[in-house]
């Protein structure tokens, strides 16, 4: 265990020595900021403002975690799959790491996990900001009787407040879980091709392709992964049995190992 730490953390340290991974957590900060910018000003943005984030009062959170979920962490895990995986699989400098006493197990391990905390990261980044502008929103806008209600308080009395924050970090959290399957997706077809823009043309297709089945078409997409990328709604919009939400973990947990048994199997027979 000591040792796959050890290397996840050599593995973030090199993802975050790449500027454009820096400018990335800084963009998902900026998405947060805006959410709570809008979330103040209401509709003073404007139709399209509105119409992108919908990011007015208690929805900022959930709003924003859309556009992250459904945009920006598909797009960030096939970059880091590219580069984490494909570039230096392509230029040898992956020897650098299979000489030193780790096992190629470990090694793809600790990739895979080096890439989920990097995008907890990230999202960590977006939801501090976003959570920020709701506690001054509410420190700002005084409370009155036309305001959105949860429950029986205002949204911008301290315990409404605190309550939806706490449920916010709680779907966020849950988000990595589809985002895990994500990466052990995107993982496997790194490994399995040999350029790095081949490996981003091949999951964004796929990412598409996927994300219309699990649109169009109910019963193909029960059985896809890209379905679940919202499922924290489950736990708290729906409030699903727990039979439903067993059954989707099920297919989360089995996508990840299957797609990560495959992929390592790949990675292992590779000839550095």
């Amino acid at each position: 265990m000591k040792t796959i730490l050890t290397a996840m953390q050599n593995e973030l340290l090199k993802i975050f020595w790449r500027p454009k991974y820096i400018i990335m957590v800084i963009i998902y900060a900026l998405i947060g900021l805006g959410a709570g910018f809008v979330s103040i000003s209401g509709n003073n943005l404007g139709t399209i403002s509105e119409f992108i984030f919908s990011l007015r009062g208690p929805n900022a959170l959930y709003s924003a975690l859309t556009t992250y979920r459904t945009f920006l962490v598909p797009l960030a895990v096939f970059m880091l799959s590219a580069d984490v995986f494909t570039h230096e699989l392509e230029s040898k400098s992956i020897k650098c790491v299979l000489v030193r006493p780790v096992s190629r197990l470990d090694v793809y391990l600790a990739k895979c996990l080096a890439m989920l905390c990097y995008i907890a990261i990230a999202l960590g980044a977006g939801f501090a900001v976003v959570a920020s502008r709701l506690v001054l929103s509410a420190v700002l806008t005084p409370s009155t009787p036309t305001d959105t209600l949860i429950g029986s308080l205002p949204y911008n009395s301290s315990l409404s407040i605190i309550s939806m924050i706490i449920e916010g970090l709680a779907s966020y959290a849950l988000t990595l879980a589809p985002m895990a399957a994500f990466i052990a997706f995107a993982a496997f077809i790194a490994v399995l091709v040999h350029s790095p823009a081949l490996v981003m043309f091949l999951c964004i297709i796929s990412y598409l392709a996927l994300s219309f089945f699990s649109t169009f078409n109910t019963l193909v997409g029960a059985a896809l992964f890209t379905t679940y990328s919202g499922w924290y709604r489950m736990w708290f919009g729906y409030r699903l049995p727990w039979r439903s939400l067993l059954t989707t973990a099920g297919v989360l947990l089995s996508t990840c190992v299957a797609f990560f048994g495959f992929g390592y199997f790949i990675f292992d027979k590779k000839d550095v």
